[in-house]
């Protein structure tokens, strides 16, 4: 039987928060027109884009059709690269089970929305919650100003992938509009927090106002936050006797405990990596040992390079996904190992876990 599909030209172009699609069509000679049509643009064949309600098709007499018209879009959220496809459907508005044709483009597509940037993390105290946010951006031209723009904290059902989620709403506040070309920088937010259950997937969205309501831009999907508790008093650590030479290592154990809990206390001043850069020099002064130089070939041979090993060898690492890996390769070039927490699914307390077995 004679199939209804694409043929000759096809495309799609954006314009703020629509995009226009257009398609060539070829049937059968007098081809039925019952039942109703639809173009849908999708994203990794996970997202639907927008969506063209086209009714009852009429095809000239060679069974050729030409159609084309805007359609509101809502781009998945972030700043990846996404492969784009465009579908002929029919069946029902609101469900058009049919699938007739589907084809997909060569270039990879991204898309300028409000971005977070840099180290996100989340601190609990109570009933308030306090929201780092290293930098919030607009990276469209200067002169377009985004909507207003709102944090929003969820516990998710399930991780969070860009697209419809379910799950608990935690707390919220609204930014303001933003230009284009135009950034927040070293943000620190503290707002009231409702209580979530501790098994879900904590997710901070930065959301957007469009004609169709607030929409997500952006995310990062973040570790359960610590409670916020005062620094351990030093007067506790004090009686701790050092005079002995076999308590020489006790001292040590004090001087780590002491410098991490001030950096906590202080985690807006100074970047997380201080913690573990001034546990490591403590840790490693007492034994005053040089690795030789086969040792160091041998343990940088083990490290991935995160500038040039390929997505397949990072995703190897432990806890990396497929996703993450492509994440991290779609983010180079790096200039420290800090710079992949620019990376969807890369938190502080997880490069932490993998710093030893990267490099540049």
């Amino acid at each position: 039987m004679p199939r209804t599909t694409f043929c000759g030209n096809l495309g799609y172009r954006f314009d703020a928060d629509q995009v226009e699609l257009q398609a060539d069509i070829a049937g059968p000679c007098g081809w039925p027109t019952q039942g109703q049509w639809a173009l849908q643009l999708w994203a990794d064949e996970t997202v639907k884009v927008a969506e063209l309600p086209l009714g009852q098709l009429e095809a000239d007499a060679q069974g050729l059709l030409r159609v084309s018209g805007i359609a509101a879009a809502q781009p998945p959220a972030g700043d990846d690269f996404h492969r784009m496809s465009l579908k002929l459907v029919s069946g029902q508005p609101g469900d058009y089970a049919e699938l007739h044709d589907q084809q997909t483009f060569g270039l990879l597509q991204s898309f300028a929305q409000p971005r977070l940037l840099g180290a996100v993390s989340c601190q609990s105290s109570g009933e308030e919650m306090t929201i780092e946010v290293e930098s919030i951006r607009n990276p469209r031209a200067a002169g377009n100003l985004s909507g207003t723009l709102a944090l929003e904290l969820w516990a998710l059902d399930a991780p969070y992938a860009g697209t419809s989620w379910s799950g608990t709403p935690v707390a919220s506040l609204v930014i303001g509009c933003l230009d284009g070309q135009a950034s927040l920088e070293r943000n620190r937010f503290v707002v009231h927090a409702a209580p979530w259950p501790a098994d879900r997937e904590l997710t901070l969205m930065l959301r957007e106002w469009t004609s169709a309501g607030y929409v997500t831009r952006d995310y990062r999907l973040l570790e359960q936050p610590a409670l916020a508790a005062p620094v351990a008093p030093v007067q506790e650590l004090e009686p701790v006797p050092a005079a002995e030479p076999a308590q020489e290592s006790v001292p040590v154990a004090v001087a780590v405990a002491v410098a991490v809990a001030v950096e906590v206390e202080v985690a807006t001043a100074a970047p997380a990596q201080a913690v573990a850069v001034a546990a490591t020099a403590v840790d490693s002064e007492p034994a005053q040992s040089v690795p030789s130089p086969s040792a160091k070939a041998e343990a940088s041979a083990q490290r991935v390079s995160i500038n040039r090993a390929s997505a397949a060898r990072i995703s190897s690492l432990k806890g990396i996904s497929d996703k993450v890996a492509a994440s991290i390769v779609a983010h180079r070039p790096y200039s420290s190992l800090d710079d992949l927490l620019r990376a969807k699914g890369i938190g502080i307390k997880r490069l932490e876990q993998l710093r030893a077995q990267l490099e540049l």
